[in-house]
C-alpha cells in the first residue's frame, strides 16, 4: 500500500514538474538541459510507480513520450554517456592503452579494430562516433550483438507473454508455442553475451564467507560480493541479469502453460535448468548490491581505492534489478525474499520512495494486477532509454 501522504506529495509535484516541462519544451536551449532530464526522468519514474488502474493508453502515450524525450536528447546532443545517462559518466578505471580505436569506427554496434598490436582482437561499443571512456569491451574471433539490440528484441517476447499466457482464444495454444520458440532463440543469444565480454569488466568477486552479523548492515548477501570497474558496467551487467531471469520466467510460464498431465513441466529437466540460471543470476544481481551502495566496507575488504559515486546513486541503479528478481516466480524464494526486504531499506535509507513503492507492489502474476506486466515492460524501456542509451 502506498503511503496517501507520500502518493497525495507526489501527485502535486508531479503536475507542477509537467507544467514546467510544457514551459521549457518550448525552449532550444533549456529543452536539453541535464536539469529538464532529470525532471523528465522523474517524471518517467513517477508514470512507471503511480500508472492509472483502468485507461492505460494516455498513460502510455505520455511515457513513450517521456522515453522519445530521452532518447532524441542523448542521439542528437551526444551529452549522455551510456550507462549513467543524464547522471554524467564516470572516468573510467578501463585501461585504455589496451584500445586502439579507428576513428572511422562504425557508431553504435560490436565493431572490431582491426589494427595491429600485440595484445589482443579487440571490440568497443561506440557511440557518437568515438568510443566512450566507460563502454565495455569484448574479445573473440566473432561479432557480439550489443546488449541494446538484444534487450530490446526481446521486448517483443516479455511484452506479448502476458496477454497470450491468459488467452482463452482457439489458437492460443499455437501462439505460445510460437512464442516459446522465439523465447528460447533469444535466450540462447543472452547467455552467449558474457563469452564476449573482455576480462577488466567483467565481475570480480572479492568475498566468499561473510560474516552473518554483518548481512544485514553491510547491504551483503551471503555468499559472495562482486565488484566492477564502474557503476556503468555494473548497471549493464544488472541490465544483462534483469533480462535473463524475464526470459527464463517467460520460458516457464509458456511450458507450464503447455504441460500435459503426464509430464508437468516442473519435473522436466528443462525447469531445472531454467531453475539453475535463475538461481545463478539472482546471485549475481545481489551480490553487486554492496558495490553500488557501501563503498566503504568494500574498499576495506580489497585495501584498493575504488571510484566513489553518491550512495542513492547506486540505490537508483539497483532498483529495477532487484524488483524484477522479486517478483518472478522463476527466482528462488531465498532471493525474491532479500531482494524485496533490500529495495525497502534501499527506498527508506536514502529517501528513493519509489523503492518502498516497487517493494510494496503485489505479485506481477497476481490477477488482482493485470496492468502490471505491461507496466514492468514499459517501465524497463524507460529505464534502458534513460540509462544506456
Amino acid at each position: 500500500m502506498v503511503n496517501e501522504s507520500i502518493a497525495s506529495r507526489a501527485v502535486r509535484g508531479y503536475a507542477r514538474s509537467l507544467s514546467r516541462l510544457q514551459t521549457t519544451l518550448r525552449h532550444e536551449i533549456d529543452c536539453i538541459s541535464s536539469e529538464t532530464m532529470i525532471s523528465v526522468y522523474l517524471m518517467g519514474l513517477y508514470e512507471i510507480m503511480m500508472p492509472p488502474k483502468k485507461d492505460l493508453h494516455p498513460w502510455l502515450a505520455h511515457l513513450n513520450g517521456l522515453t522519445a524525450i530521452m532518447k532524441a536528447r542523448n542521439k542528437e546532443t551526444g551529452l549522455c554517456f551510456p550507462g549513467l545517462g543524464f547522471l554524467g559518466a564516470p572516468d573510467s578505471a578501463l585501461d585504455r592503452s589496451s584500445r586502439n580505436i579507428d576513428q572511422k569506427t562504425p557508431v553504435n554496434r560490436w565493431v572490431v579494430d582491426d589494427s595491429n598490436h600485440d595484445k589482443e582482437t579487440v571490440y568497443t561499443e561506440c557511440v557518437t562516433g568515438r568510443a566512450l571512456n566507460s563502454s565495455p569491451v569484448a574479445n573473440g574471433p566473432w561479432i557480439h550483438a550489443s546488449l541494446d539490440d538484444l534487450v530490446l528484441r526481446a521486448q517483443t517476447i516479455l511484452q506479448a507473454a502476458p496477454s497470450l499466457l491468459e488467452s482463452s482464444h482457439p489458437e492460443a495454444t499455437a501462439n505460445v508455442e510460437r512464442l516459446l520458440v522465439a523465447a528460447h532463440s533469444q535466450l540462447s543469444s543472452f547467455r552467449d553475451w558474457p563469452s564476449g565480454i573482455h576480462d577488466h569488466c567483467q565481475p570480480k568477486t572479492i568475498s566468499h564467507h561473510v560474516d552473518a552479523s554483518e548481512v544485514s548492515q553491510l547491504d551483503v548477501f551471503p555468499g559472495k560480493v562482486d565488484i566492477y570497474p564502474n557503476l556503468y558496467v555494473a548497471g549493464v551487467w544488472n541490465t544483462y541479469r534483469t533480462t535473463l531471469l524475464r526470459l527464463c520466467d517467460v520460458i516457464a510460464q509458456c511450458g507450464m502453460y503447455l504441460e500435459t498431465d503426464t509430464m508437468p513441466f516442473r519435473e522436466t529437466e528443462e525447469y531445472q535448468t531454467l531453475r539453475t540460471i535463475a538461481s545463478k543470476t539472482a546471485e549475481d544481481i545481489c551480490s553487486s548490491v554492496a558495490y553500488h551502495i557501501n563503498n566503504d566496507w568494500v574498499q576495506r575488504i580489497t585495501g584498493a581505492s575504488l571510484q566513489r559515486s553518491p550512495k542513492a546513486l547506486g540505490g537508483l541503479f539497483l532498483m529495477w534489478p532487484l524488483y524484477a528478481g522479486s517478483v518472478l516466480s522463476i527466482v528462488p524464494d531465498i532471493h525474491r525474499a532479500w531482494m524485496r526486504r533490500k529495495l525497502r531499506s534501499i527506498g527508506v535509507s536514502m529517501g528513493l520512495a519509489q523503492a518502498v513503492v516497487l517493494a510494496d507492489t503485489v505479485d506481477l502474476r497476481r490477477s488482482t494486477d493485470p496492468f502490471k506486466p505491461l507496466i514492468i515492460a514499459q517501465g524497463h524501456v524507460f529505464m534502458w532509454s534513460a540509462t544506456m542509451f
